[in-house]
């Protein structure tokens, strides 16, 4: 915060604002899981809530995805030789869902900077996309 005091010519002071504390645009903290879903456009919750319907069934191959990864590979691509992008995936949902506990969702997490990193890498999300959704629930 900035500000200058002057002294007026009664000898009084006031105070003005050079440069105000800029007001906050996005709600960061505490997101819960209905305000997460609404950050995605509806093609994105039609992807995701199929990737959630089909992670256990393991003869689905995801082919609805356009990433450029397969699904039941190990996760080289992000640093995860032991486990799959299912797997991820499969984490990725299981910590949505329960989002609707408090604390609920940070963008400020790195769990949920990863998350999205994975849902680009699997064609759930474009760079983009997922770029405007890690800035939060805009107020």
């Amino acid at each position: 915060m900035s500000y200058v005091t002057e002294i007026n010519e009664s000898g009084g002071e006031s105070v003005t604002w050079v440069s105000p504390p800029p007001a906050a645009t996005h709600k960061t903290s505490g997101i819960t899981q209905q305000e997460w879903i609404k950050l995605f456009e509806k093609e994105e919750r039609t992807l995701y809530t199929k990737a959630e319907a089909y992670i256990n069934d393991m003869s689905n191959n995801f082919s609805f995805l356009s990433g450029g990864v397969i699904i039941d590979d190990n996760a080289i691509a992000v640093d995860r030789e032991d486990a799959t992008y299912r797997d991820l995936l499969r984490d990725v949902i299981f910590m949505f869902n329960r989002s609707t506990n408090p604390p609920g969702i940070s963008v400020a997490s790195p769990d949920v900077a990863s998350a999205l990193a994975l849902q680009v890498l699997l064609g759930l999300l474009s760079q983009p996309r997922a770029d405007i959704i890690a800035l939060g629930v805009p107020l």
